[in-house]
């Protein structure tokens, strides 16, 4: 399970604060985030906070690479399954047995913003925008809706970024549903694409400053 970032956050926030100058003139820029999510699409959008909220609820957008806002990491379920892994001999986590052959050893995850503790997902069943909602615990259980992902490489190169949930209660033999943006400072969205694989669906992957 990938190692949360709270101290690499506090120590950005003391270099930000020791960069103040006493008079108050000069103001230090703000670090970039230590872990970013980020797509393969040019311009490249990472995911952020709309707005910097930090409360449940708050609207997950694409937006530049580097600001401050964009603080999300991988955190693999580890109780999950397979040891946080898909396992097609235990036909785990998607209902439809096809995907556990397709994605057989690939890591489940929820993405989580480290700041302030919330996870990407949504705030009903059938909503697709993606929002801070609650994180699950390491087997699954706990969390708010759509909290759950399948990440092909636990995000070390860029793959499609499945939801456990929205496949379940959503997909078929043919599609699965994945994270998607829409253009900086919108909403990134849980739509379905076809499973060839993972067509249709933008790819994420995960960088450290």
């Amino acid at each position: 399970m990938r190692i949360r970032h709270k101290m690499a956050v506090a120590i950005a926030s003391f270099g930000l604060l020791a960069g103040l100058s006493v008079a108050g003139a000069h103001v230090a820029e703000a670090l970039p985030p230590p872990v970013q999510i980020c797509n393969n699409q040019s311009p490249q959008l990472c995911m952020n906070r709309a707005g910097g909220g930090s409360t449940e609820g708050t609207t997950v957008t694409g937006y530049s690479a580097g600001d401050v806002h964009g603080t999300y990491e991988g955190i693999t379920l580890s109780g999950r399954c397979n040891n946080g892994h898909v396992s097609a001999l235990m036909q785990c986590p998607f209902e439809n047995q096809a995907y556990n052959v397709t994605y057989d050893n690939d890591r489940i995850m929820s993405i989580e913003e480290y700041v302030d503790d919330w996870c990407a997902g949504t705030n009903t069943s059938i909503s697709t925008t993606v929002l801070l909602a609650g994180c699950p615990n390491i087997d699954g259980g706990g969390g708010g809706w759509a909290t759950q992902w399948v990440w092909n490489g636990a995000g070390a190169s860029f793959n499609c970024l499945i939801n456990v949930e929205k496949t379940n209660v959503n997909g078929d033999g043919s599609h699965i549903w994945g994270l998607l943006a829409h253009g900086k400072s919108n909403a990134l969205t849980i739509a379905t694409g076809n499973n060839s694989p993972c067509s249709n669906a933008a790819l994420w992957k995960e960088f450290f400053t």
